[in-house]
């Protein structure tokens, strides 16, 4: 028992286990999305930076690395995924290749080396629905973690639900 509990313990968090009605009626883990990733050469013109592009089934992210590679990291629908490691060409034409941008930026995408996927991708904000619990980072699962995008949101996360808990808590 105890008055407030806060679920910080991470993307397969017991306390979200325990305490959300998603876990409560899920039947089956249908994914969403897949992340597929692999090296390609550098590009000069996307310096440090990230460059984002978005196409029907998902989006991806090209950052170069120190290496003299870039590194690609896509999300798409579970079929296309399929693609990547079969049909490689095909693949690029439904993901890359049809956003017109990253068509012209990223020339000879092709892989330097293997071509990965991540597990499937099921992203679904959990929200407790016990009164006096809190989820926050990976616990309560708001990005996805392919993408790289965790450490700071989950700070952010804990420091909201802090600054929200001492209002009503004080």
């Amino acid at each position: 028992r105890a008055d407030i509990l806060i679920g910080a313990d991470g993307r397969n968090s017991i306390v979200a286990r325990k305490t959300c009605e998603i876990y409560k009626s899920r039947t089956s883990e249908q994914a969403d999305r897949v992340g597929v990733q692999w090296h390609t050469k550098h590009y000069p013109a996307i310096g440090s930076g990230v460059e984002m592009f978005l196409f029907d089934s998902g989006y991806c992210g090209v950052v170069n690395l120190e290496s003299g590679l870039a590194n690609i990291a896509l999300v798409t629908v579970p079929e296309v995924a399929q693609l990547a490691t079969r049909d490689f060409a095909a693949f690029l034409s439904k993901t890359v290749f049809s956003n017109r941008s990253a068509r012209e930026c990223l020339e000879d995408v092709h892989p330097s080396g293997r071509v990965l996927t991540a597990a499937p991708i099921t992203p679904a904000s959990h929200r407790s629905s016990h009164p006096c619990a809190f989820l926050v980072g990976d616990a309560r699962q708001t990005v996805e973690p392919f993408t790289g995008e965790g450490i700071l949101f989950a700070f952010q996360d804990a420091y909201s639900t802090a600054s929200s808990l001492s209002g009503h808590y004080g």
